[in-house]
C-alpha cells in the first residue's frame, strides 16, 4: 500500500491509505511488512510518504520507532536481516533513512553509527551486497510471520528471494546516504 502511495502521490486515496497504515503500527512502533523480511521497508516508506506531505507521526509513535531501532542496532551501527549476526546493507540503509525522518527524537550518534556501518559495507566496485530480503508466501497465507520454514531454492510459495547483484541494497544505500548527507532536506 505504501509503495502505491509513493507511486501515485496525487491520488485522492492517499490520506486514507496513510491514516490506515499509521493505525497498523505494531507495539514496537514499526509497520509490519508482508513481502519484506523486516518491518524497516514498510516503516521507512511510510515515513518517506509522510515527509512528502510535510506531515509527521505523532511524537509518541516516532519515539517508539526510534527506541526499537536503537534496540535493534548492532554494535557496529548496522542492522541485521532476520536472525543473522552481521549487518545487512539493505536493512541498514532503510534504518538510516528512517533515522533521517525521526527529527523529533535525538539520536544523532545512532544515525551516524548507522551511516558509517553502511559506508563500511560498500564493496570495491561501489555496490552493496544483496541478501535474501524478499519473501513470497503461498497464496493463502495472510500473516507471513506464521510461516516456520522458508526455502531459497528458486521461487514458489514460502520462498525467500535474493537481491541479485545487490540492486535493491545499492539503490537504497545511495538514497539513504544522500539523505543523511543533506540533513533537513526532503
Amino acid at each position: 500500500s505504501i509503495a502505491a502511495v509513493l507511486a501515485d502521490p496525487q491520488s485522492e486515496r492517499v490520506p486514507t491509505i496513510i491514516n490506515w497504515l499509521c493505525e497498523q503500527q505494531a507495539e514496537e512502533g514499526f509497520i509490519n511488512s508482508y513481502w519484506w523480511l523486516r518491518p524497516y521497508y514498510t516503516t521507512t516508506l511510510l515515513l518517506r510518504a509522510l515527509s512528502g506531505y510535510e506531515k509527521h507521526l505523532p511524537e509518541g509513535h516516532a519515539k517508539m520507532i526510534a527506541a526499537s531501532m536503537i534496540r535493534d542496532q548492532l554494535a557496529d551501527g548496522g542492522f541485521r536481516l532476520g536472525s543473522s549476526a552481521s549487518a545487512d546493507a539493505f536493512t541498514t540503509a532503510l534504518a538510516l533513512e528512517s533515522f533521517t525522518y525521526l527529527s523529533c527524537v535525538e539520536q544523532q550518534q545512532e544515525r551516524n553509527l548507522c551511516a558509517n556501518a553502511l559506508l563500511n559495507m560498500q564493496q570495491q566496485d561501489g555496490s552493496w551486497r544483496g541478501d535474501f530480503i524478499l519473501r513470497i508466501p503461498v497464496p493463502h497465507v495472510v500473516n507471513p510471520a506464521e510461516i516456520t520454514s522458508w526455502n531459497s531454492a528458486g521461487g514458489g510459495g514460502n520462498s525467500l528471494i535474493a537481491d541479485k547483484g545487490g540492486l535493491f541494497a545499492t539503490a537504497m544505500a545511495c538514497h539513504a546516504l544522500d539523505r543523511w548527507r543533506k540533513p533537513g532536506e526532503g
